[in-house]
């Protein structure tokens, strides 16, 4: 995220540790569930930083959050999320870019170090051109749909009552259940990959994140 963006959310989070625990309870489903949002992070900060100011000048009256938003909080959250503009194509495409960036970058490094291991204990001669197969290739964009998709989720039922740990696990469990199937099934190499070539793309790909964070507002 740019410099103003990553400036007022460092100083959200310090104000909120002065809150309540009660509140910074509150404050925390909520700020999950405005990162459910189409807003931009820097229009969600800027509510953030507004709703920071209403509990903590209740607090020093001595109002609870409820006598301050009200016993509806999600629609309180709505109301104000209805008010903001939305990330432009440009933005919307700039947020994706650097999700997507740094998720492969951090995959494609996993299986780097596990396929070095594996050519090193194999028994055979040992080389750098390592085999990329269709069951690795699917079993990541597997683990980026199921990541992305449950992250979308907790936010998006973040006043809920769901049990988020169980939730975590069942969906750890299916992605690590598919990742088997997909690496038992689909074994056979589609290309060899140089491990140096590799180590670029990473490189490349969290090059190419840190500039998309600092371009996203």
């Amino acid at each position: 995220m740019n410099k103003t963006t990553k400036q007022l959310l460092e100083e959200n989070d310090l104000r909120e540790k002065q809150l309540s625990l009660e509140n910074q309870k509150l404050l925390t489903d909520i700020v999950a569930y405005l990162r459910s949002s189409s807003a931009s992070t820097y229009q969600q900060e800027l509510v953030h930083r507004d709703i920071l100011d209403m509990l903590q000048e209740g607090e020093a009256r001595g109002q609870t959050a409820r006598e301050i938003i009200g016993v509806d909080f999600q629609a309180f959250c709505d109301e104000i999320l209805a008010e903001l503009p939305k990330r432009s194509m440009k933005q919307r495409i700039v947020y994706g870019l650097s999700i997507v960036s740094l998720t492969a970058a951090v995959l494609i490094s996993i299986w780097l170090v596990f396929s070095l291991l594996g050519v090193s204990f194999q028994g055979r001669p040992f080389t750098l051109w390592l085999p990329v197969t269709a069951g690795q290739l699917l079993g990541g964009v597997v683990i980026i749909a199921l990541a992305y998709g449950l992250v979308e989720y907790i936010c998006r039922t973040s006043f809920g009552e769901q049990n988020r740990t169980r939730l975590q696990a069942i969906s750890f469990l299916v992605c690590i259940f598919l990742i088997f199937l997909l690496r038992i099934f689909l074994q056979r190499p589609l290309f060899y990959l140089h491990a140096g070539i590799a180590a670029v793309l990473i490189a490349v790909l969290f090059v190419i994140y840190k500039v998309t964070d600092r371009l996203e507002s």
